[in-house]
């Protein structure tokens, strides 16, 4: 039996593949002596279901199934051995599983538990998409605590950013000493300057009050003229008078941080510094003296 393939000419069949490919039918004939000849002559015939796809360049590709979740979460743990969980994972998963390592489970994205005895327990959460499975476990310490309102910061510049660390469920209300508020769980607050400032966290019946000290960094800097110095000398004024050498920093180094807890600098008033070079022989004259409000 002698199998060919025939291109038919003229206008083919063109299927639209979907990526910009173009493609043709093309019919498999079967050539076979034994066979009686078709009536018009030349002893082919099409073979019944032999009709292929021919793509060219056209290549079929599955459709991608996207990267598996990178599961992970953070929780909080509230009065009465009661834990907040809140799934943070990644690659958004349409499924979720929570083991509380006590014999429960749950399936929602920010699921309470409540256990039954103050222990320590290995929580595992399974996230899944289309793209595969992600698991995590975390160990955490359940205790019987108390209800009460307590938060946490930490200070950027002039801004402090706040975390809710209370065992009381409710609504936060923040108080700020600039008479300024906020309802968000975290809030983040820029102070109008150096010093300190209070914040107050209120929920319920139950709240906390915490100084806050914003204490910016003031960067000095100078050209280093000499070649033969062992470091440099930054002296500090309040009046431009009266001078109390701040620091000493190394040969080379052109620039010093000065804080006013540090460094004891007013933040009400100018302040003023200088700097000079130093070595064995003795001291340079004095950079030109700079006067800034420190908590401006």
């Amino acid at each position: 039996m002698d199998t060919r393939k025939v291109r038919i000419t003229g206008n083919p069949i063109v299927i639209n593949t979907g990526n910009g490919g173009a493609a043709q039918l093309v019919f498999t004939i079967m050539f076979n002596p034994s066979q009686p000849s078709s009536p018009a002559g030349g002893g082919a015939s099409i073979r019944e279901g032999a009709v292929g796809l021919e793509l060219g360049s056209t290549t079929t590709r599955q459709a991608p199934l996207g990267a598996p979740p990178v599961a992970r979460f953070a929780y909080r743990v509230l009065a009465n051995r009661i834990v907040h969980f809140t799934s943070t994972s990644l690659n958004s998963p349409t499924l979720l599983l929570w083991d509380f390592d006590d014999g429960h489970t749950a399936s929602s994205v920010s699921p309470y538990h409540q256990f039954a005895s103050a222990n320590t327990y290995t929580v595992k959460l399974t996230a899944q998409n289309r793209g595969g499975i992600g698991t995590v476990s975390q160990e955490l310490v359940v205790e019987t605590l108390a209800f009460y309102a307590d938060f946490t910061y930490q200070v950027g510049g002039y801004t402090a950013y706040f975390t809710n660390t209370s065992t009381v469920e409710g609504t936060p209300s923040w108080t700020f000493s600039d008479g300024t508020t906020s309802s968000d769980e975290n809030p983040t607050k820029t102070f109008p300057g150096n010093g300190s400032h209070w914040a107050r966290l209120t929920i319920g019946s139950f709240y906390e009050e915490k100084t806050i000290v914003i204490d910016t960094e003031i960067l000095l800097t100078w050209q280093d003229n000499s070649g033969n110095e062992d470091g440099f000398k930054i002296e500090h004024s309040l009046d431009g008078v009266e001078w109390t050498q701040l620091a000493t920093v190394g040969a080379g180094i052109t620039t010093y941080g000065v804080t006013q807890a540090v460094d004891g600098v007013d933040s009400d008033v100018l302040n003023y510094f200088r700097v000079r070079a130093y070595n064995d022989a003795g001291d340079s004259d004095y950079a030109n003296v700079e006067s800034i409000q420190c908590g401006a």
